[in-house]
């Protein structure tokens, strides 16, 4: 299943990355504000899961939202930050 050029193991995989990353970071913080920031974070990412999981049949318009976020929002921050090394 594809929206554009975005394939649904990419779609899946970009938002697995951005989760870990996420729970990465908030094991690292002390700071309790950060951390309930990434803990919504981190939420929003397993519902947006749920949705490209889920949802392509019986509400398409919020599947190709959440691709489309994926593929224009996530994938270029992933890009970015393995560019930056």
């Amino acid at each position: 299943m594809y929206y554009k050029d975005l394939s649904l193991d990419v779609a899946i995989s970009s938002l697995g990355k951005l989760k870990a990353w996420a729970i990465i970071e908030k094991m690292k913080t002390k700071d309790e504000e950060e951390r309930e920031i990434l803990t919504r974070q981190i939420e929003m990412y397993a519902e947006e899961e749920q949705v490209i999981y889920f949802y392509a049949d019986k509400h398409p318009a919020l599947w190709n939202s959440v691709m489309d976020k994926i593929n224009r929002l996530y994938c270029p921050i992933i890009k970015a930050k393995y560019e930056q090394g």
